[in-house]
């Protein structure tokens, strides 16, 4: 049996005996999406076309994709990687916005992570990546 045959089962069931709408149930999610209609892809297409509108939706974008991955790095999430060569010489060689005891312990872990090949917390290699795209 299909996966989605089986969870439109399982939803019509629960639909009929605690009397939610599909809209409500956490199933519904995996086979709905949204969709723009014409109108609405019209409209946006023209908003599209001021340079202004359009800078700010792509940095709105860019501010939520940033603020997902962020939601992933922090202390102890458990992954633990080793440091690029580009953050290792950041932190060498540039240090332009390491200025606070955290921001230096960061660097010196990434240091540490690159020159004797070890693992570290990847929230210290994050810190410094959102530096070095702050600055670039």
């Amino acid at each position: 049996m299909n996966i989605v045959k089986f969870f439109k089962k399982k939803l019509m069931k629960t639909q009929n005996t605690h009397g939610l709408s599909p809209q409500d149930s956490p199933i519904f999610c995996f086979y709905f999406k949204w969709k723009p209609n014409a109108s609405q892809r019209r409209a946006f297409a023209e908003r599209m076309q001021d340079s202004d509108e359009q800078s700010a939706y792509y940095s709105r974008q860019l501010a939520k994709k940033n603020k997902f991955y962020d939601s992933f790095y922090h202390p102890g999430s458990g992954v633990e990687c080793i440091a690029s060569k580009s953050a290792h010489d950041f932190c060498i060689f540039d240090r332009r916005g390491i200025d606070t005891p955290e921001l230096e312990d960061a660097a010196n872990q990434v240091v540490f992570s690159f020159s004797c090949n070890e693992k570290i917390d990847h929230y210290y290699i994050h810190i410094i990546n959102s530096i070095i795209r702050q600055i670039r």
